[in-house]
């Protein structure tokens, strides 16, 4: 058994690992624990409390303009920033499965694939229209000031819409 580190396929010793996996099933492998916690986060948030998510998507984003504003070198920054937002997209991630599954539900069956395509194709539009408007705006505004303000108004969208979702 052989106790050093593979580099060159993933994170992990190389005997955690049976021989045969590639390094596609080896990177899955490393994800693991990811997965456990978005399985407890399914099964113990109720859809009427999804607006925390939403909410905890901008605290991370505040975090984040608080992370740039205080002077801790550019590795903490980048670390700081790398982990928020790897937080906030598994958050914005487990969100939408929530959204995608309550729009099915409540769309009428013949109706299922029309509804889908335009919330799709809404969402595929308003991507690149965002990243434009956040690029303009990185332009002329400090990044710190960028993302303070970003997140509290996502953070006030998220506490503000919990009456929405109560209803559901």
């Amino acid at each position: 058994m052989r106790l050093s580190w593979d580099c060159h396929t993933s994170s992990a010793p190389a005997w955690v690992y049976p021989r045969s996996y590639t390094v596609r099933q080896r990177a899955l492998w490393d994800w693991r624990p990811c997965w456990a916690a978005a399985g407890l986060l399914a099964v113990r948030l109720p859809f009427r409390q999804i607006n925390w998510l939403v909410a905890g998507v901008g605290l991370c984003a505040l975090l984040g303009g608080v992370a740039l504003a205080v002077p801790v070198g550019a590795m903490g920054q980048y670390g700081a920033l790398v982990i928020l937002f790897c937080i906030a997209q598994a958050m914005a991630c487990t969100f939408s499965i929530f959204a995608v599954s309550a729009i099915q539900q409540r769309t009428p069956e013949h109706m299922t694939g029309k509804v889908m395509a335009c919330v799709s194709a809404i969402s595929m539009c308003a991507q690149p229209l965002g990243q434009l408007a956040y690029g303009l705006w990185f332009d002329i505004s400090p990044g710190w000031l960028v993302l303070v303000v970003s997140g509290v108004s996502i953070f006030v969208l998220g506490v503000g819409s919990r009456r929405l979702f109560k209803k559901w």
